[in-house]
């Protein structure tokens, strides 16, 4: 039995200038404490680890005092928070899986460094995690299969239950990559213009609030560029819901703003600019996909 196929493919990851407070407020939406981390390129950098935040929070002598009374405690925590990103407190170097490693060297190796989750990567992207609770119910569904096609006498050996590939979900593909003379990866910051309806909402916790619509000017592997009924504050966080493919199953991502501003052709009409905050792996890939697919040679 391999990685693939005990492994959690529903994996949220952040991009590496995430703030912690930003981060902070992604564990309440998504009820994740460990979030891989990604550049712009979409590539592994490392993981943000619950006990890396913690780490943050208890930073200084007087942490353990803050009792949230304290008005002034609470806006230098806050202030700390923002600063520092995701790419400053991640955990670096970390051990990654391929989904073809056998588990039971994957489980024993992460029981000897004592390691409850790891990313599976494949072309340095994320493709999914395992943790050992994973890999623990595949060694006792394993067991407990073979246990019940146990021929009748004890003398002979127990056949391994064959795993099915079919049940294996396929991978979305692979965005292109133009390759040089030289070798080396040329990668295209791919932009396609359209206009189609995006559903958005603010993610502040606490504050309830409603959806509203817009409509995408232009989308990347990066963000996107939409068009809004009304200003939304710089810096905040939305969740957005784009039906790229026009198919009924929108792409859904949390992302930050990076402006919001009148549109140089005509300024009563309002453009916001989204950079991909935290998104499923599985998602980003679909938007890749998309953009290799209509704008494979973009610049």
């Amino acid at each position: 039995m391999r990685v693939r196929d005990v492994m959690s493919r529903n994996v949220v990851a952040v991009d590496e200038s995430a703030s912690v407070g930003e981060i902070m407020m992604l564990i309440r939406r998504h009820q994740v404490k460990d979030f891989p981390v990604i550049n712009s390129d979409s590539n592994f950098q490392g993981i943000v680890y619950e006990t890396d935040i913690l780490k943050v929070l208890y930073d200084g002598p007087d942490t353990h005092l803050i009792d949230f009374q304290d008005r002034k405690q609470v806006e230098n925590l806050a202030s700390r928070c923002g600063k520092l990103r995701a790419g400053d407190i991640m955990t670096r170097g970390v051990i990654s899986l391929s989904p073809e490693d056998p588990i039971m060297r994957v489980g024993a190796r992460m029981l000897l460094e004592k390691l409850s989750k790891l990313p599976v990567l494949q072309d340095d992207r994320v493709v999914g995690m395992v943790t050992q609770s994973d890999i623990f119910a595949a060694i006792v569904d394993h067991v407990t299969a073979a246990s019940k096609d146990e021929k009748t006498e004890p003398s002979e050996p127990v056949s391994e239950p064959e795993v099915k590939e079919e049940a294996v979900k396929p991978s979305p593909p692979k965005a292109a990559v133009a390759k040089p003379k030289d070798g080396r990866e040329k990668r295209f910051f791919r932009r396609v213009d359209m206009a189609i309806p995006v559903a958005y909402k603010p993610t502040e916790a606490g504050r309830p609030h409603s959806g509203k619509l817009g409509k995408t000017v232009n989308v990347s592997a990066g963000g996107l560029l939409m068009e809004v009924p009304e200003p939304i504050r710089e810096s905040s966080l939305i969740e957005v819901a784009l039906d790229l493919y026009q198919n009924g199953q929108p792409i859904k991502s949390t992302c930050r703003v990076v402006r919001c501003m009148p549109s140089p052709g005509n300024p009563n009409v309002l453009y916001a600019g989204l950079m991909y905050l935290a998104m499923d792996v599985t998602e980003r890939k679909r938007i890749i996909a998309y953009l290799n697919q209509f704008a494979p040679e973009a610049a």
